[in-house]
């Protein structure tokens, strides 16, 4: 079962300006039928999605896309305008 839109701005309000775990939630909030496990990921969900903007990744860093190699492509796309017969790579 997941979290309506109400819920889940109700609980992540409960959570970080009153502290409140699942557990004080499912007391406070007997009715809603929420469970421990589905809480627990959420508040999971959001220390993930406030401490990390975007995750690191293992991947090399990306130097392809630099100023200097873009007006480099693009001198050699527009040296090609007037030879047509001309078959260099870009």
């Amino acid at each position: 079962m997941g979290l309506c839109e109400e819920d889940s701005i109700l609980i992540k309000s409960l959570y970080e300006f009153k502290g409140y775990g699942a557990k004080r939630l499912m007391k406070e909030f007997p009715t809603k039928r929420w469970k421990k496990t589905t809480l627990n990921n959420f508040f999971k969900h959001l220390k993930e999605q406030c401490t990390n903007a975007r995750k690191c990744s293992s991947e090399r860093p990306r130097t392809s896309r630099t100023a200097a190699n873009i007006s480099i492509v693009n001198d050699l796309v527009l040296s090609q305008e007037g030879a047509p017969q001309m078959h260099l790579t870009s």
